[in-house]
């Protein structure tokens, strides 16, 4: 078994006594979709401290995040949230009770709060999320303890693009994402369904059609309209024409 951490949440340091090393509790807690999100951090928090993964091969540049990525099947920014709201809260140097009370609040108040936090009102914002849910919370830590206001995101437009010659028609370009193996299958998932509903035969195509229907439900957006008409079409089985004719 591993050894015990001075300073440590007593709960990380449980979790981590289970197993035969704190890589080994990092990439088994990883899998367990029970585990709290902040008992996960501390366990990745000690795991970079200790700089556990490099012992194992994930060592040099992007190491770290391969190893998140990869082995554990995080989302590399989900991982750094889940470390920091760990590091901030045990560095307040308030004990376990405190620790264990914030913890238990839940992460979706947990990550939203976490600015505001400080050694001297913890207990008392920890009240606030017993007793309401997470908007009535952050109107209420906002106004209290000046929780920072959320950034409005710049509006953008986003033109569909038209193929105008017969090489756009027929060329192909390639796009490529990463994302964790339940993400990906879970977006597998939809163009598999939105293939079938649209009568569609590739998942590119369905993937086009989502991102059409997107942008129509989008003020910030321009499409073409036969890209409209098309994807109006497919959607709903229908033959639909276009007029420019004028009076």
């Amino acid at each position: 078994m591993v050894g015990i951490a001075g300073g440590e949440f007593s709960a990380v340091n449980a979790a981590i006594s289970r197993h035969a090393s704190v890589y080994d509790a990092a990439v088994a807690l990883a899998r367990d979709t029970k585990v709290s999100a902040f008992i996960l951090g501390g366990v990745l928090a000690r795991v970079q401290r200790e700089q556990s993964h490099v012992k194992e091969g994930y060592g040099g540049k992007g190491g770290w995040r391969t190893f998140i990525d990869v082995k554990l099947g995080l989302e590399y920014r989900h991982a750094r949230y889940l470390i920091t709201a760990y590091s901030t809260i045990t560095s307040l140097g308030v004990d376990d009770t405190v620790i264990s009370r914030f913890a238990a609040l839940g992460w979706s108040k947990v990550k939203s709060i976490l600015p505001a936090v400080t050694k001297e009102n913890i207990g008392e914002i920890c009240a606030l999320a017993e007793s309401m849910n997470r908007a009535a919370l952050i109107a209420a830590v906002r106004e209290r303890y000046g929780l920072p206001a959320a950034k409005p995101r710049p509006e953008r437009k986003i033109a569909a693009p038209m193929p105008t010659t017969e090489a756009d028609m027929t060329a192909k370009d390639t796009v490529v994402f990463r994302l964790v193996p339940k993400k990906a299958a879970y977006i597998r998932e939809i163009l598999q369904h939105v293939a079938s509903v649209a009568r569609i035969s590739s998942s590119e195509e369905a993937l086009y059609q989502l991102a059409v229907e997107w942008a129509l439900h989008t003020s910030s957006a321009e499409v073409e309209l036969s890209d409209v008409l098309d994807t109006i079409e497919k959607r709903f089985g229908i033959t639909v024409h276009s007029s420019d004719a004028t009076t």
